[in-house]
């Protein structure tokens, strides 16, 4: 079964370990820079950057709302922008549910988690390349 773990594996995700989360406190210009850098369509908020519990989502469309506005994106922080906690997935959970969650409430991003701890974030890129990508292959056959 494919699984969550296969898609980071298989380095078709954006990995935490890379610091694409952002805390509570960080500024809009920095989110901006993390989402622009990573290519993400949204990033997850953590409490802290040891315990990496998720507490929210800030996604390009929460930014372009608040650049509308007219605010100056140091003048505002992710607790002030972020949507509620988010829907995570297990680093184990199916694939096939992975797509179910994206497709049914319109997500670009899921973070994945182990423990409660974010390890990572799969978006639908990453399902894209883990399709397509040659050196799936023996794992889209087991689907």
């Amino acid at each position: 079964m494919n699984i969550a773990r296969n898609i980071m594996l298989m380095g078709c995700t954006r990995f935490a370990s890379k610091n694409n989360w952002v805390q509570r406190d960080t500024n809009g210009r920095d989110i901006a820079n993390k989402l622009l850098r990573s290519r993400l369509t949204g990033i997850p908020v953590v409490d802290d950057k040891n315990s990496r519990r998720v507490i929210g989502i800030i996604t390009e469309i929460n930014l372009i709302g608040i650049f509308r506005e007219g605010m100056d994106p140091v003048n505002f922080t992710a607790d002030k922008i972020m949507s509620g906690v988010p829907k995570t997935a297990d680093i184990d959970t199916p694939v096939d549910e992975l797509i179910d969650i994206m497709v049914e409430n319109n997500f670009t991003v899921i973070p994945i988690t182990k423990n409660d701890r974010l390890v990572g974030v799969v978006d639908r890129c990453s399902l894209m390349d883990f399709f397509i990508s040659p050196c799936t292959e023996k794992y889209v056959a087991a689907i």
